[in-house]
């Protein structure tokens, strides 16, 4: 069978090894059951140093590759979901950087996405915005919510655009606040 051929020749490719290898092939069970397995091949050497027998070490990785497929499921339709969103969605740093922010920037504030990563939040706030937002923004990081605020954010050609807005705190896995994210609605007229 190809599985017989495969095995037959991956032992075969294990003598031309100096040191260690590590495979990730599908196997079917006696049930007829596919699962994933990772094989760790070792040569081993007899006195005269000829490989004369192998450590081989089987694991099945079916689960946890199932476990990987699936998160990379759940990014793949988070980041279509923020992409595809007409509000506007950041995720600024401690120092109120933006890290993040996604494509409908272009249509609200004029901005490319690259313009805008690393930039001061602060800087497309209206001036009678920017230390109302510097005071939330510290508050956010210290781990309190807001939702509905108005912000009032300046275009790159220098409109004024109205926004509702929700800001929260972003964790890291340790659960510490690493800064916020929020999302607006344009609700200029």
């Amino acid at each position: 069978t190809n599985k017989r051929k495969e095995f037959e020749v991956n032992l075969l490719n294990s003598f031309n090894i100096k040191y260690s290898a590590t495979l990730e092939l599908e196997r079917q069970k006696k049930n007829g059951e596919l699962i994933r397995i990772r094989e760790h091949i070792t040569p081993l050497r007899n006195e005269e140093g000829n490989i004369d027998r192998f450590l081989l070490i089987i694991e099945d990785i079916t689960e946890s590759e199932k476990v990987k497929n699936a998160l990379l499921e759940s990014e793949r339709n988070y980041r279509n979901l923020v992409e595809a969103s007409n509000d506007l969605i950041w995720k600024l740093d401690k120092n109120a950087k933006i890290t993040f922010i996604n494509h409908a920037s272009e249509e609200i504030l004029g901005y490319k996405i690259e313009e805008l990563l690393n930039l001061d939040f602060e800087l497309l706030l209206c001036d009678d915005q920017k230390l109302k937002c510097n005071l939330l923004h510290s508050q956010v990081t210290e781990g309190t919510n807001y939702r509905n605020l108005e912000l009032k954010m300046i275009t790159k050609h220098g409109i004024q655009k109205h926004l509702n807005a929700n800001i929260y705190p972003l964790y890291d896995s340790t659960e510490t606040i690493v800064g916020c994210a929020g999302n607006a609605t344009d609700i200029s007229h």
